[in-house]
């Protein structure tokens, strides 16, 4: 039947014609679904100035195209950098990475991957490496003591300060989280540095504006706290004051979630003062100073700003020590279990007068009245007799000194190159006469 064999072979030829010949290197995988490639990726850290990702990898095409990852949390979006390459099958490359182009954070724990194209469009990803970013610019090796959910970063196991640290925040955890109302088993990490200059550095080369005589900074989107102490009795009590204080920052930044930015500074600074085991003499002392001179102290409803940083020295310790006075009236006239409510309210995105009227059946002018008849009537007999008020002035002059111990350090927004936009996590710091 030679008629039909003479079609069959017309047919084979006309489809040979119509179909185009398969690529060199076939591709078998969507391109929106890379493949996974095994890959040898390193990262070497110099800490402050920049991060060196090396990769070598090999496929069955000539790669083309490569790109790195790189998530942290507190991150406002993916740092993505398209990486130069020569075509070949085989490719091994790096890249520096400038800190401030990724703007890290002191402290954080990140995660890298590589992106890679063949020549056929073929899409493939490496395994995510996990990394910690710690200063290693110390002297001394990191050291970690763990109770419970806390993890405390010192110098030597057998550090006292690194001990004490641990056992102030594991209680702390505990006990600011009843008056909080909440709860969470999720890790806090606690640097403690034996020096503040070291401290000071490791902040300061993040690009966060502190001042050299801060004694502890928070980064409450990262979980993490950073404290100055030393190993003698007079670094110890600055732990009992100190570490609850950042601690603080970090709970209400978790129990607000999403809504951490709008928390009140009256509020937020106000538990974090309560929650250390002594008022600040110094505060207090201004407080009732400027009652007496009759300068008037802030209304609640100028408190409501996230952070009391952009105000003057004496305007600001008179924001933090009212503050304070706030909290403490409402846990004597409401019971602690009211602090709770606040900041549950908070938390599902009410205004900053909204909770205090929906927990207290109050608006702020009212707290504030009443705050303020109760600081009346509380002032201290010598001021109450108009004896001299040298004395006070004196301490007043000294708060002034002081006042930088409150003052949180504001973060800066630093674009990053060949990509993303990164941005600095905000921080909370709180800070003492270095003497």
């Amino acid at each position: 039947m030679p008629g039909i064999t003479k079609l069959a072979a017309i047919a084979i030829i006309l489809t040979a014609a119509l179909c185009p010949p398969a690529p060199l290197y076939a591709s078998t995988t969507a391109q929106d679904d890379p493949v996974p490639i095994l890959a040898d990726q390193s990262v070497s850290i110099d800490y402050g100035n920049a991060l060196t990702f090396y990769v070598k990898v090999s496929a069955t095409a000539p790669l083309t195209e490569a790109r790195l990852n790189i998530q942290f949390d507190g991150q406002t979006q993916p740092y993505s950098e398209q990486v130069p390459v020569q075509a070949g099958p085989s490719i091994e490359t790096s890249v520096a990475v400038a800190v401030s182009d990724l703007g890290l954070p002191p402290v954080v724990q990140l995660t890298y991957y590589w992106d890679f194209t063949d020549i056929n469009g073929r899409a493939y990803q490496t395994v995510r490496e996990a990394t910690l970013y710690e200063d290693t610019n110390v002297p001394w090796k990191w050291f970690e003591l763990t109770d419970g959910q806390v993890v405390v970063h010192t110098t030597s196991p057998e550090s006292t300060s690194g001990q004490a640290a641990l056992e102030i925040a594991s209680s702390s955890i505990t006990r600011i989280s009843q008056m909080l109302g909440t709860a969470s088993d999720e890790t806090i990490h606690l640097y403690v540095y034996p020096e503040l200059t070291q401290l000071v550095s490791s902040l300061q080369l993040h690009g966060l504006a502190v001042d050299d005589w801060v004694a502890a900074y928070a980064l409450p989107a990262q979980r993490v706290a950073f404290v100055a102490a030393s190993e003698n009795a007079d670094g110890i009590a600055s732990l009992r004051r100190d570490v609850p204080h950042e601690i603080t920052h970090i709970l209400i930044n978790r129990a607000a979630s999403d809504h951490a930015a709008s928390v009140p500074g009256w509020f937020n600074e106000g538990v974090a003062l309560v929650s250390s085991p002594e008022p600040e003499p110094a505060l207090t002392s201004a407080l009732y100073a400027a009652l007496e001179n009759g300068e008037g102290l802030p209304p609640l409803e100028s408190l409501c700003v996230a952070s009391f940083s952009s105000l003057p020295a004496g305007e600001a310790a008179l924001a933090y020590a009212k503050s304070e006075q706030a909290v403490r009236y409402i846990i004597e006239q409401y019971g602690v279990s009211h602090i709770g409510l606040l900041m549950g309210a908070y938390a599902d995105g009410l205004s900053c007068e909204g909770a205090t009227q929906q927990v207290l059946g109050l608006s702020l002018g009212e707290l504030d009245d009443r705050l303020l008849r109760e600081l009346n009537e509380s002032a201290p007999s010598s001021i109450n007799q108009n004896v001299s008020l040298t004395p006070w002035l004196i301490v007043w002059v000294a708060s002034l000194v002081l006042v930088a111990l409150f003052i949180a350090p504001q973060s800066e927004q630093i674009t990053s190159r060949g990509g993303s936009r990164g941005d600095h996590p905000s921080g909370t710091g709180y800070q003492r006469d270095a003497s």
